[in-house]
């Protein structure tokens, strides 16, 4: 349980690609994963390899649940630091109504 935020590519010092190497420019969101399907990206901790699988529970926006993919990092981002995680958007225009959030965490695989 814990802080999280949401981020655009087009943030600032965002470039449009993940550190995992993901272009993530125009509404490329989402990844395919073999066995969970279309799920959200999103950035964490460096403890954390690419390819890790997050559930994340109590988001207002998402009353069911999100199930993403750690696929990215970020400067602000970590157990130590501001949010744990943060969840791609289309836009950083997008996130501006998500703020800082909390919310449950349950990783369901770690790394690919």
């Amino acid at each position: 349980y814990g802080p999280m935020t949401a981020y655009g590519p087009d943030c600032i010092g965002c470039i449009g690609i993940t550190t995992s190497g993901q272009n993530v420019l125009n509404g490329k969101i989402f990844y395919n994963d073999e066995e969970y399907g279309n799920i959200r990206i999103l950035a964490a901790d460096r403890s954390l390899p690419f390819g890790t699988i997050v559930r994340i529970k109590g988001l207002k926006k998402y009353p069911n649940g999100v199930i993403a993919i750690v696929l990215d990092r970020g400067s602000a981002i970590g157990f130590n630091k501001r949010s744990y995680f943060d969840l791609l958007y289309e836009s950083e225009k997008d996130t501006l109504t998500f703020g800082c959030q909390y919310a449950q965490f349950d990783i369901l695989r770690l790394g690919f």
